[in-house]
Parts: structure tokens; C-alpha cells; sequence
């Protein structure tokens, strides 16, 4: 199958999904709404699909600033409708154990809290929090501060003005250096998108996630080639009394064994690992890295994925110890899919190593 009957396949795939999706919704809010069926059902749930598509989809094909609203708008509506799915499911599991006095009542107070959540979510992903994190580190003979961003997802929702905000509160931080672990790509290049990290007042460097290999490796590499940024692709470098080494990202926790293999660290100064992926962790601190840094789960983003996150991901979010070794795992300094934040915070993670 060429690539595109793949993607003629996968279109349809997410099609019917999403209508299958939209019309146990709909079917839900035409009862709480006492509206009638038919053809208006129909057309309401064609109508959600697409709009749902439309959400998770307009990323990849516009990159026009002036849709920007209209890109916002339509992630938080699609957050909305996530949301509101995931509510009813709830209502309808537990109504095979209760019996609901007024069911219309209580569906009307479940699109109340769906269109509240994403509305607040929607606010809460405009704003960036700066994270403190104190790391001990044996063996520095002075502190040392480092910024990480991870996770900005540049494109339609955050652009290139979000973008200057983020290295301008950087740059009041006063870091030694600054470290962007991946994803920093949502949709299409574009000739200035990286320009402001030329203004970032520390030396840069960065490694890759998923999502640079979704827009095409080679041709992002040639766009952030046109900043200071460096990219550590399975290499290290030596900063003073630091080792800072950085891989490729991988699905597949069988890789990073291979990966690390050729970024071990010498075991003379203090070691850090760049990682898309926290996954990494396991097989860095058995090769000796004092500290992975790693983005890559939003910390679930928003409410009910946060709540998915703590049951199944073993590193979700935060600082973690073991073995004598730590890793941190920031929730990112942006949003994918649908622009909000429940229960996890878009930040800029500030690391004090001493």
C-alpha cells in the first residue's frame, strides 16, 4: 500500500471514529435538550465529526497567523467534546448500578461542566508557569541553571509571538544554559519560526521528538540550522564540569539501550541526558547519567487524560529518583490537539543543579 492509500485509509478510519463518536454524543445531548431525532440528529452528528477533525487536524495543513482564533476556537470546542464523551460514559456506567431521578437534569448539568471545564481549560493553556526544580548535584564546584523547554508545539495555536514571550522570560531566569527536549514542531516549517532562539542569552541545544520526524527530520534540521541552537543527535559534549549528551526519539524502549550506548558517560564529571521520551530513564541511569531531562507526556494535558497518566505512565511528570540517579519530566511549555490545561500547567522549567 503506497502512502497515499495509507493515508486515504487512515482519513477514513478517523472519519467513521469520529462519527461514531458524535453520534453517542448528540444522541445524549438531543435527549437532555428534549430535541427530536431524524434527520437533525444526523446532521448534528456529521457536523461534530467534523468539527472534531477539523480540531485535531487543521495543525497539519494551515499555518496561517490569521486562523489563529479560529484554530483556538475550534481545539477548544473539540476539548469540549472530549470532555462532555468522556462525562456521559461515566453517567452511563454508573447508570447501570443507580437510578437517576431526572436524567435530562443530570445532563444538562454534564454539558455545564464540559463547556466550564473547557472554557477554563482553554484560559489556564494561555498561561506559562515558571517551575522551580533543585536537583542535588555532588561534584559541582559552582551552581549551575539550567532552562528547559520541551513540548512547544510551534504552529497554528502557538505561534511565533508566543514563541518571543517564552525565550524573553528565559532570558530574565539567567541561565547557564538552555535545553529544549523535542516536539518544538506542530504542523508546518516556516522560514522565521526558530528566530528567537538567537536572542535566548545562553548557549542552546536540543533533541528530537516524534514530531519533528512527523513534519521530516532533515528539513527541520535545516531550519534550526539557521539559529545557535545544536543538536545532539546521539552525541555528547563537554560544558565545563558538565557532560551533556542527547538521542533520537524512539517508540520502542528496546532502542534506548542502543542509543545510549553511544552517548556513555565518562563517569568524571557530572552527566546529563537529553530525552525526548522519559522511558529513557531506566536505561540511563544504568549507564550512568546523573540526570535525563525528558517532555513528551504533557503530564496528560487535561482532565480525563491526567487522570489516565497517573494510573498508566510510569514517569508522568515531575522529579524522580533512583538508584542515586534522577530524572525530570516537565509537562511542556505548550499544548497538542486541543489547547488546554486541566490539572497539569504549560511551564518553563527552571533546574538548579548544585
Amino acid at each position: 500500500m503506497n502512502r497515499y492509500a495509507q493515508y486515504a485509509a487512515f482519513l477514513s478510519f478517523a472519519l467513521a471514529m469520529a462519527l461514531l463518536a458524535g453520534y453517542y454524543v448528540m444522541f445524549h445531548v438531543f435527549i437532555f435538550l428534549g430535541l427530536p431525532g431524524g434527520i437533525l440528529l444526523w446532521g448534528a452528528t456529521a457536523l461534530t465529526a467534523l468539527l472534531f477533525m477539523a480540531g485535531m487536524g487543521l495543525s497539519a495543513v494551515s499555518d496561517n497567523p490569521s486562523l489563529r482564533g479560529v484554530n483556538i476556537a475550534l481545539g477548544v470546542w473539540t476539548g469540549f467534546f472530549l470532555i462532555l464523551a468522556f462525562i456521559l460514559m461515566f453517567l452511563d456506567i454508573a447508570g447501570l448500578f443507580l437510578r437517576w431521578p431526572d436524567y435530562r437534569m443530570v445532563g444538562t448539568v454534564a454539558l455545564v461542566i464540559a463547556a466550564a471545564a473547557a472554557i477554563a481549560g482553554g484560559v489556564n493553556a494561555r498561561f506559562v508557569r515558571m517551575r522551580k526544580v533543585k536537583v542535588p548535584a555532588k561534584g559541582l564546584a559552582r551552581p549551575t541553571r539550567i532552562v528547559q523547554l520541551s513540548d512547544l508545539h510551534l504552529g497554528p495555536v502557538n505561534g511565533l509571538d508566543y514563541f518571543k514571550k517564552v525565550v524573553e522570560r528565559t532570558n530574565r531566569e539567567r541561565p547557564d544554559m538552555v535545553l529544549i527536549t523535542g516536539d518544538f514542531i506542530d504542523g508546518r516549517l516556516a522560514d522565521d519560526m526558530f528566530s528567537p532562539i538567537n536572542d535566548l542569552n545562553a548557549p542552546v541545544f536540543f533533541c528530537p521528538g516524534n514530531h519533528e520526524e512527523y513534519v521530516g527530520m532533515e528539513e527541520f534540521l535545516e531550519h534550526l540550522g539557521r539559529t545557535k541552537a545544536r543538536p545532539l543527535l546521539c552525541e555528547k559534549v563537554e560544558l565545563g564540569e558538565i557532560e551533556l549528551a542527547g538521542i533520537d526519539f524512539s517508540w520502542r524502549s528496546a532502542d534506548f539501550d542502543a542509543m545510549i550506548s553511544k552517548v556513555v558517560p565518562s563517569g568524571k564529571k557530572y552527566s546529563i541526558l537529553m530525552s525526548h521520551g522519559p522511558p529513557a530513564f531506566d536505561a540511563a541511569r544504568k549507564a550512568g547519567f546523573d540526570l535525563t531531562l525528558s517532555g513528551h507526556t504533557h503530564g496528560g494535558q487535561f482532565w480525563p487524560f491526567t487522570g489516565f497518566g497517573r494510573m498508566f505512565i510510569k514517569y508522568r511528570a515531575g522529579l524522580y529518583e533512583r538508584d542515586g540517579k534522577r530524572l525530570f519530566v516537565t509537562t511542556g511549555t505548550g499544548t497538542w490537539g486541543p489547547p488546554l490545561r486541566l490539572g497539569a500547567s504549560s511551564e518553563i522549567a527552571v533546574i538548579d543543579l548544585g
